[in-house]
């Protein structure tokens, strides 16, 4: 972006002569255009950057306390991943095991295949040992079973503005191609 700013700031610069060709050209008025598609994307990395990341990486970063249930969704067991010291619970036939004290689980991966803070329900059908393994664990409460999630507005507006930033690229590589052919 800093690279698209500076280049745009010179090409005005040398390009423009004055603001009758800037309003009044087919020129002038896609750089109008590329301007204003510009200064969007900047504001959006700027709003991601100040205040969508923080809420998405303090999300990855803090457990939640399990509830009185003792049940988990997916997301909140997500970060219950056994890294910088937060316990490595997994998900098995909808039960919660405690994988913290295990040798096999060292950073809350087992064998470098399995990782903490999933549901490894299938991955256990593909394993060298059965379900005994895992009973062998800690039980420490439940999946939850939630069929359908909605997504924080944090992440529902991080997806959109990816988006809408790479059809503001699309758009401006459209006026790069207007300004080259036409």
């Amino acid at each position: 972006m800093v690279v698209m700013g500076i280049t745009g700031t010179l090409l005005t610069h040398f390009r423009v002569t004055s603001l009758d060709m800037l309003l009044h050209t087919r020129f002038g008025v896609l750089l109008l255009v590329k301007i204003f598609l510009y200064l969007v994307m900047v504001l959006s990395a700027t709003y991601v950057v100040l205040f969508i990341g923080p809420k998405l990486k303090a999300k990855r970063r803090e457990p939640v306390a399990l509830p009185a249930g003792k049940e988990l969704t997916l997301d909140e067991l997500s970060s219950f991943d056994g890294k910088e010291g937060r316990p490595a619970y997994f998900a098995c036939e909808g039960k919660l095991y405690d994988a913290t004290g295990s040798r096999l689980w060292k950073q809350g991966v087992h064998m470098g295949r399995h990782h903490a803070g999933e549901d490894l329900s299938e991955a256990l059908k593909l394993a060298p040992h059965g379900a005994e393994k895992v009973l062998l664990m800690p039980e420490v409460g439940a999946l939850a079973d939630v069929t359908q999630r909605k997504a924080p507005l944090h992440e529902r507006v991080f997806f959109f503005m990816a988006y809408m930033n790479l059809t503001i690229v699309f758009l401006i590589v459209l006026i790069l191609s207007l300004w080259r052919w036409a």
